[in-house]
């Protein structure tokens, strides 16, 4: 009988010991499971990534194969200069991290301009001679070197970036003598084609050694403008004491370079309430008679919120992956190329992502009949970026004056674009067309024939 009370309380002790084994067998499950997920899911990613400062960086940088609910979890502000950053990473909740370096190898753009002083005033600097500057990184002016003497010389300007890629450029220094009276600005060469309108005065000013303007007389009765070949204006002028000045410009007259144009792209707006961005994609799809509707765009295209506040702070959808907002009312913001790729592949089109090519190697495909959608702003306007939102912790920067357009045709001079909302096909000078593609990160897609 006491015997029996003894087993009866060891009972607790092998049930308890029991439940303590259960769990912890779960618990290993669960990390084992934890682990196995993690490197599962670590192969999708790169362990360094290397990327040219200034690239549009985005979570396909990081991935060696497609993978969802993958995204960069670092606020992309903090990566704008070069050096070597730990990018952090979510991946279907997983935390990881790359090392992402970033390098500039790209050469400053320098522009100058030749410059002319009296011989009894101070030497110009560098900086003098420069008209513009372009380079993401920081850079140095060089000094410059320059003798005191009366002539013209050239003087090389040279600006390196902190990576140690450096541009020159020749200027000319024209000294002259403080006897001098007039002296000619502007007498740029000209170089236009046949047909081609140009005024001969803009720009140019006759002026004294004390800097005082005067009125001069110009003649190009020698120039041609209907015939190719290579001519000389006339200037002349003269100050208050009698000194004369006269200088020749020459104007180089060439025939009228080649257009390269896609005909009958159809520039007819289903509903000119909607986004650039839609519209100018439908545009692109009716191009090659696809049986696509604006209806069947709109619905079919992926769609994330609209903005919305939240603890005094914005958020809303990720337009890389997503149209934000509703296209047919005033929430809806915009969308980049990858879900208008998407919304195509899912009809099985053939669209290809040409974003980070320059716009020479997208005109490429104009020339052989494919039009190019592109991003960049209204009228080519100066990039405006007044809203941002977030979508998690990565904040979202985005272009009020943002504009998408077909582009249809090109010229030395221009570029031809379809643009939503208007039925003409416009023309845009293409070095400032250049300018907006490449800030707006260098956006394109294109149908393959």
């Amino acid at each position: 009988m006491i015997k029996k009370t003894k087993d009866l309380t060891k009972q607790p002790f092998f049930i308890l010991t029991g439940v303590v084994c259960i769990v912890l067998l779960f618990v290993v499950i669960f990390v084992l499971f934890r682990i196995s997920k993690r490197n599962n899911l670590r192969r999708f990613l790169k362990n360094d990534v290397e990327i040219e400062l200034g690239t549009n960086l985005s979570i396909d940088h990081f991935l060696n194969e497609s993978v969802d609910k993958a995204y960069i979890d670092t606020n992309l502000n903090t990566l704008d200069s070069v050096g070597v950053y730990k990018v952090k990473i979510k991946v279907q909740g997983e935390t990881f991290y790359s090392n992402l370096k970033v390098i500039d190898t790209k050469n400053p753009y320098l522009e100058v301009r030749n410059l002319t002083i009296y011989s009894n005033e101070d030497l110009p600097e560098a900086q003098d001679f420069i008209v513009s500057i372009k380079e993401l990184s920081d850079y140095m002016i060089e000094p410059v070197e320059i003798v005191n003497q009366e002539g013209d010389q050239e003087v090389m300007v040279r600006v390196r970036d902190i990576s140690g890629n450096f541009t020159e450029q020749r200027a000319v220094l024209t000294i002259l003598s403080s006897e001098e009276g007039v002296v000619f600005q502007g007498i740029t060469p000209i170089e236009i084609e046949i047909g081609q309108d140009v005024d001969i005065l803009e720009g140019v000013r006759a002026m004294t050694r004390n800097m005082e303007e005067v009125s001069f007389f110009v003649d190009d009765s020698n120039v041609n403008y209907s015939q190719n070949g290579t001519y000389e204006i006339y200037y002349a002028a003269e100050d208050s004491f009698g000194n004369k000045t006269s200088v020749k410009r020459p104007v180089t007259i060439k025939k009228k370079g080649r257009i390269y144009q896609i005909k009958n792209f159809s520039t007819v707006n289903d509903d000119t309430t909607l986004d650039s961005c839609l519209l100018s994609f439908y545009r692109l799809l009716h191009f090659y008679h696809l049986d696509i509707s604006m209806d069947t765009l709109i619905t079919g295209i992926k769609k994330g919120s609209s903005l919305f506040l939240d603890h005094h702070r914005l958020y809303g959808g990720d337009p890389e992956v997503e149209y934000v907002g509703n296209p047919k009312d005033s929430s809806g913001y915009g969308v980049y190329q990858k879900p208008l790729v998407e919304f195509a592949q899912s009809f099985d089109l053939d669209v290809l992502d040409y974003t980070g090519h320059s716009l020479d190697e997208v005109l490429q495909q104009v020339k052989s009949g494919i039009p190019v959608q592109t991003w960049v702003t209204k009228d080519l306007e100066t990039p405006i970026s007044n809203y941002s939102w977030y979508v998690f912790d990565r904040q979202i920067d985005w272009y009020e004056n943002m504009q998408s357009v077909v582009i249809v045709g090109y010229s030395s001079e221009n570029v031809y674009v379809s643009v939503p909302n208007s039925s003409e096909i416009k023309e845009y000078q293409r070095n400032r067309f250049e300018e907006v593609f490449d800030i707006l990160g260098k956006r394109s897609i294109f149908l393959k024939k």
